[in-house]
């Protein structure tokens, strides 16, 4: 079973610009690779502009036959895009997420520089 995660940015206006994460969505993966190689503003755009991905994973992880993606900003890291073509979502607020299977929401807060999460997307928000 997948660890279903949604990765968000936080817009000036306040809303918050999100895609969706398919596979390894759980804090020691998901949120250790966002907290290590996206830890500024530019990196994560990047990240969101992709859409819905499958999986991010580091170039030294075993890599199979997938159309990985390089990242322009962080090229530590790759990313397999979903098949489908979803473009990043906007919302006003993490609730306002409708997926009942999601696991973790993480959100980069712009104005702080620093990531949050929440565990499912009813939790409190938490310092990563």
């Amino acid at each position: 079973m997948s660890t279903r995660a949604y990765i968000g940015i936080t817009n000036e206006d306040g809303s918050i610009t999100a895609i969706y994460n398919h596979c390894d969505g759980g804090i020691k993966k998901l949120g250790y690779l966002l907290k290590k190689f996206f830890d500024t503003e530019v990196k994560v755009r990047e990240l969101v502009r992709h859409g819905y991905i499958s999986s991010i994973k580091e170039n030294d992880e075993q890599i199979d036959g997938m159309e990985w993606r390089n990242l322009w900003t962080v090229p530590e890291c790759k990313v397999y895009c979903m098949p489908v073509d979803y473009k990043a979502e906007t919302f006003s607020k993490i609730e306002d997420v409708k997926n009942c299977m999601i696991c973790y929401f993480y959100l980069f807060e712009t104005k702080e520089n620093k990531w949050y999460y929440t565990k499912g997307i009813t939790g409190k928000k938490v310092k990563l």
